[in-house]
């Protein structure tokens, strides 16, 4: 069988068997790149839909966070268990809030490991921040 080469404009050359133009085949990586393109597009265009719609009265990021930095600068404030735990129970009754309030907000949130880590971020700054005011010489 005789092979040749046919120049083409674009410096592209198409083989010729037998003085037939053969129709050029795609790289065997195509079929590859064609799941991939399928799974990222199935992958990101769900991405979303299975995330549960927020319950109503689940607590807001600010309020979490503001809370949640109360309680913890009123453990840090007492050695006393009884009187951290009335300033724990004020600190929530100020905002309206339980702890089964704080817990569903983690619960709901868990699975987004980067949203907690930022919420969880922004926690430790604002303690930072209190352990300074509550301690001057602590700087």
């Amino acid at each position: 069988m005789r092979v040749t080469q046919l120049p083409l404009a674009g410096n592209e050359d198409l083989p010729l068997v037998r003085g037939e133009a053969t129709r050029r085949t795609r790289p065997a990586s195509h079929p590859r790149v064609a799941a991939l393109v399928a799974f990222l597009v199935a992958a990101l265009g769900g991405c979303g839909a299975d995330r549960p719609l927020e319950p109503d009265g689940l607590v807001d990021q600010e309020t979490f966070i503001a809370t949640y930095v109360d309680l913890r600068a009123a453990m840090l404030g007492t050695r006393d268990d009884s009187l951290a735990e009335v300033h724990r129970n004020e600190a929530l009754e100020r905002r309206g809030l339980s702890a089964e309030d704080l817990v569903a907000f983690v619960e709901f949130h868990a699975a987004d490991l980067e949203y907690m880590r930022a919420v969880w971020d922004e926690v430790e700054v604002r303690l930072d921040t209190t352990r300074v005011r509550m301690d001057p010489d602590a700087r």
